[in-house]
């Protein structure tokens, strides 16, 4: 059993996600902008849907890549790579119109030569209040969160992957949606949730190799 270290990100991290979780949960909203959603391609290099910079025109040659854009107030970006071979990307307020207090983390701590397939990271807020953790482990993983684009609010999303080549998307495009994805003791898996009604709830945990999940919520 792999055993993941959160210590990075904040203090007593399993309550803090209990926490977070129960307080997402509360926050019910009427879906102003709700509207049918698309699962998030994961073939596509994160940020790629968004517009950003991102990965676009910019060499991977590097050990680590990290690009953070945060327009609005009061944001918060962390990320923090400790081994070769990752890109990150961060991109709060996408489309500059005053949004803010968001928090978005990244850990990725790939060890080894720089030869080997890069774990790749995107996070994506348009709207306030939402949070984004990705966690990172193995190599050749792609981990994608938009929480947006239609100026979502109070929307929260963690994913965590161990092993290699595994992908794992989150689209979020309402208020107080709720989406975990932790795909643990294998490689090659697939999980993408797409959340559009308002206040969802999804939990997936795939343990093994090869596993696919697509959860849909209106």
């Amino acid at each position: 059993m792999y055993c993941l270290s959160f210590s990075t990100l904040m203090t007593h991290p399993m309550n803090t996600l209990k926490l977070k979780l129960l307080a997402a949960s509360l926050f019910v909203f009427a879906a102003a902008h709700a509207q049918q959603a698309t699962p998030y391609s994961l073939g596509a290099v994160p940020g790629a849907n968004a517009g950003a910079s991102g990965y676009q025109g910019r060499s991977t040659s590097f050990a680590n890549d990290s690009y953070v854009l945060q327009n609005g107030t009061s944001q918060y970006a962390n990320v923090n790579q400790t081994g070769p071979g990752n890109t990150a990307d961060i991109v709060q307020d996408l489309d500059n119109d005053n949004e803010g207090h968001n928090n978005a983390y990244q850990t990725q701590d790939r060890t080894g030569s720089t030869s080997g397939a890069r774990n790749r990271a995107w996070i994506g807020q348009d709207g306030n209040y939402s949070t984004a953790i990705q966690i990172q482990h193995g190599s050749g993983n792609t981990a994608n969160s938009d929480q947006g684009p239609n100026d979502a609010d109070f929307n929260y999303s963690y994913q965590s992957q161990a092993g290699n080549g595994d992908r794992a998307g989150v689209t979020q495009t309402s208020n107080g949606n709720v989406a975990v994805q932790m795909q643990y003791g294998g490689d090659n898996n697939y999980a993408t949730t797409a959340q559009s009604g308002g206040a969802n709830w999804s939990w997936a945990n795939q343990n093994g190799s090869s596993n696919t999940s697509i959860v849909v919520q209106h």
